[in-house]
This record gives C-alpha cells, structure tokens and sequence, in this order.
C-alpha cells in the first residue's frame, strides 16, 4: 500500500511540474531585417579567392592587424589605426625561427593560424608537412619583418 502511495504521490507532483512549465514557441519576428554590417575599410592582397586572409587576430594597444595569407605562407602585419584603409607594415618571417616544440621552422611551411595576446606576444601555428600530424607554433613579438 505504501508503495502504491509513493507512485501516486510522484505521479501527482510530476503533473503539478509539468502544468508549470510554460511551452518554448519562436516569434515570428525576422531578425534579419535588423542586422547590418558594413565594412569599417578594407585591404587587398592582390589574391582573390585564394585563401589570402584566413584568419586575422587584433592587438588593440599597437592597433595592428595580424592576417594569415595562406596563400602565399606568410602572416601580414598591417597598421589598422586608420581602419579606412589598414596599411601592411610587415610580413612575419617563420622560417628559420626556433618552433615551440624545439625544431626549426622549414622553407616551404605554411603558416595556418595566428592569435595575440594583450601584452603583444603572439603565436603562428605551422602546418606540419603531413596535414595531419601535429602542427608547431612559432612564438613572436610582431617584430620580425621580412
């Protein structure tokens, strides 16, 4: 009997929960009409869709832009305190550079990523010979130019 009580008792709060719950309904309100982008400038490689600005990271203090062109294997460091027409600076040299992981970095390598932090120091992520072995990151301060 206090087992069927018990059964009873969870069966009875569960339905109280559930008129609780109020049901999920999407509006029918089209977000899209209230969404704009327009670009703040712009720059141009030369590459037209060829993977010419994969990934860009941005220092805030220097104002510069940190762009992989992998396309061409290299990361551009442009000067984006007129952000109507970001100026390149620089391109980072990796190759010969000393890789996290102790080895150095080859002619030939392709540089896939790039992150910077606050206080200026970056990363560059290699793409290692075979696709899908490990990558190896190239640490710099933004200075080295070719």
């Amino acid at each position: 009997m206090r087992s069927l009580l018990r059964v009873a008792a969870c069966g009875a709060l569960v339905a109280a929960v559930a008129g609780l719950t109020v049901p999920a309904s999407a509006s029918d309100r089209d977000y899209r009409t209230n969404l704009g982008l327009a670009p703040l400038g712009t720059y141009a490689t030369g590459i037209f869709d060829e993977s010419a600005a994969e990934i860009v990271s941005y220092h805030p203090r220097s104002r510069r832009l940190f762009v992989v062109n992998a396309a061409q294997a290299k990361v551009e460091v442009l000067d984006a305190a007129d952000t109507a027409v970001p100026a390149k600076l620089f391109d980072l040299v990796t190759v010969g550079v000393r890789a996290a992981d102790g080895t150095t970095i080859p002619v030939g390598a392709v540089a896939n990523s790039v992150d910077v932090r606050p206080d200026g120091l970056g990363a560059v992520a290699i793409e290692s010979a075979t696709k899908t072995d490990r990558c190896t990151t190239s640490p710099t301060r933004g200075t080295r130019s070719s």
